[in-house]
């Protein structure tokens, strides 16, 4: 028997495809599509798609390859489809840029209930900005044509990369297993602080933008399609089915009888987990993980209970709670109940230390045998490329500043970072550099001098695969400032080298006073390249406040930060900005890397 929407082979007489979630018609074959294999970043399934009668390369009235959408979007190719929509890589003409474009069915936008029900879907996931959830730019509707754009991925869906595995014979460790869904974690914390389950999560929407074999744990979450905001009350399904797949899908969500809220979503980072692990789907009575792997500590086994309870009353409450049980079980500490009083802290004696996976200590630096938030260590060394982090804690400030004299700083706004994250304490130094990539292309060359002459694009390029990243723009200025309102953290001869004491070029790095939290040349010596795109109105979109913020979705420039040895000192303030073509090589500009735990 074969699944109708998909084409994947299913088992005969299954109400649900274990593949794709569709409803499985009741009776007879159905012939799988033309073949042509997974659509990777989009959760759907390439195939190949009859043109209509007469008309060469069309997939419907208005959807030829060449036409033009909404007056804006030029139809490139069509690479991919599912159950309820196609899915075009489409021409910005307004951006210029290449996106991915996905439409309704035809035969589907004369029910209402599905229009509607795609509507409701841009327009929750649009408000969705994190670096794990694929970001949605527009979403339109009408008589004749309903669809959304989105940004183009490239890589490979989890599903693909499991299957990878288990032809090579290979078994998942914990370690790569707990970075996997600790990164599912995060992205899904931002959607359910914005007030968005998603109720679908399986490895077929979950897109890695890295190589987790090599702690490069970058994921992001796709289609968001049948999320629904937690306020509302209506559930619309397709055929009468319930909302979800099998086999990832709470209880609740499957049976009825109640509120489906964001514990749906920890049900379903359960079963992935457990099927990452254990290579397959906790269904019916399943196995604790222990008596199928030896390998594994015994506090995994309840983390699987309580992440997979039938309840949701004896659920993990949320995904943050989820992450730190994960987390704690990994290190073997032992869980504690969550309905229990929270046993008041110990004088004598603190948190466990947790040192990354990927991390050693620094020899000599009491930082590094500190804990800091969740219990991290608060200094560390990178293991592949000897750089030093240290922890930032999770927290609320205030970006920008409503007296600086250029209004791309305005108006100030408040930011929460809600989660930890580790940062350079330095920027990179040419000697790292040379350690990372072989080069130096530094104008001003020195080992403990800070590279320059590199591109965002060589940047970003040289760090894929080793689990490093620039820091978001909100992470660079919340660990700037270190609790600091002012625009810097001292006197500017104190704390920069700039355009009045440089000499004219680069110094050593860390021959200025650190900040609060230990930072070194936030200020001056070279500008620092963030990953954002640069908008000189993004703040304004932000005054009401935002969570994880990480910039526009689309531009043409990349944010720089801090100022350099040339700047004059008025311009090295931890709330300047300014956006930059990501290919400059500039002996004005370096970088420094940030490191999820």
């Amino acid at each position: 028997m074969f699944c109708h929407h998909c084409g994947q082979q299913v088992v005969n007489g299954a109400r649900f495809c274990n593949h794709c979630g569709g409803a499985l018609a009741t009776s007879g074959v159905t012939p799988p599509p033309a073949p042509g294999g997974t659509l990777s970043g989009h959760g759907m399934t390439r195939v190949a798609l009859p043109p209509s009668p007469g008309a060469p390369g069309s997939f419907g009235a208005g959807l030829e390859v060449g036409s033009v959408i909404h007056d804006r979007y030029r139809i490139e190719a069509s690479i991919g489809a599912g159950g309820m929509g196609i899915v075009f890589r489409v021409r910005d003409e307004g951006s210029h840029e290449t996106i991915c474009m996905k439409v309704v069915r035809p035969e589907l936008v004369a029910s209402r209930s599905v229009a509607d029900r795609f509507l409701r879907e841009g327009q929750m996931t649009r408000r969705l900005r994190h670096p794990g959830i694929v970001a949605v730019h527009d979403v339109y509707a009408r008589e004749d044509i309903c669809f959304l754009t989105m940004e183009l991925l490239e890589g490979r869906t989890l599903r693909g990369w499991m299957s990878e595995r288990r032809r090579a014979g290979e078994e998942i460790s914990l370690e790569t297993a707990t970075g996997i869904v600790g990164s599912l974690l995060a992205a899904l914390a931002a959607a359910h602080e914005a007030g968005v389950v998603h109720r679908d999560l399986k490895p077929e929407n979950v897109m890695l933008l890295g190589e987790p074999l090599d702690g490069d744990y970058r994921a992001k979450i796709m289609d968001f399609g049948i999320a629904r905001a937690l306020a509302q009350e209506s559930s619309l399904t397709l055929e009468g089915s319930p909302i979800g797949t099998r086999g990832y899908m709470a209880p609740e969500q499957e049976f009825g009888g109640g509120a489906i809220g964001p514990q749906a979503d920890v049900y379903a980072c359960g079963a992935i987990l457990y099927e990452l692990l254990c290579e397959m789907v906790p269904t019916g009575r399943w196995l604790d993980p222990t008596e199928l792997r030896a390998d594994l500590p015994r506090g995994i086994d309840e983390v699987m209970k309580r992440a997979l309870a039938q309840h949701p009353r004896l659920r993990t409450r949320s995904v943050a709670d989820f992450g730190r049980a994960l987390r704690d079980a990994a290190h073997g500490v032992a869980a504690q109940d969550e309905t229990a009083p929270t046993p008041e802290p110990s004088v004598t004696a603190g948190p466990q230390l947790v040192m990354p996976a990927w991390a050693e200590a620094i020899p000599g630096d009491p930082l590094s045998h500190e804990t800091g938030d969740l219990g991290f260590a608060r200094a560390v060394r990178d293991r592949k490329t000897g750089i030093e982090l240290l922890l930032v804690p999770a927290g609320t400030y205030e970006r920008g500043d409503d007296e600086a004299f250029l209004g791309n700083e305005m108006p100030a706004h408040p930011v929460r970072i809600t989660r930890p994250f580790y940062l350079g304490r330095y920027p990179v130094t040419q000697a790292e550099w040379r350690r990372l990539t072989g080069e130096s292309p530094g104008r001003f060359l020195g080992d403990r001098r800070p590279v320059e002459r590199v591109s965002w694009n060589r940047v970003t390029e040289a760090l894929s695969g080793t689990g490093l990243r620039l820091p978001t723009e909100a992470e660079w200025e919340y660990a700037g400032r270190a609790g600091c309102q002012q625009p810097r953290h001292d006197t500017i001869d104190d704390v920069a080298w700039h355009g009045g004491n440089s000499g004219g070029e680069t110094h050593p790095v860390g021959e200025k006073k650190a900040n609060a939290w230990g930072f070194h040349d936030m200020l001056g010596n070279v500008l620092e390249w963030c990953v954002d795109c640069y908008a000189g109105g993004e703040y304004e979109r932000c005054k009401g406040g935002v969570a994880d913020p990480s910039g526009p979705t689309a531009g043409t420039s990349r944010v720089g930060r801090g100022g350099s040895w040339r700047h004059l000192p008025m311009s090295c303030r931890l709330s300047g900005r300014d956006g930059f073509d990501p290919s400059l090589e500039s002996h004005l500009i370096g970088f420094r890397v940030a490191r999820t735990p």
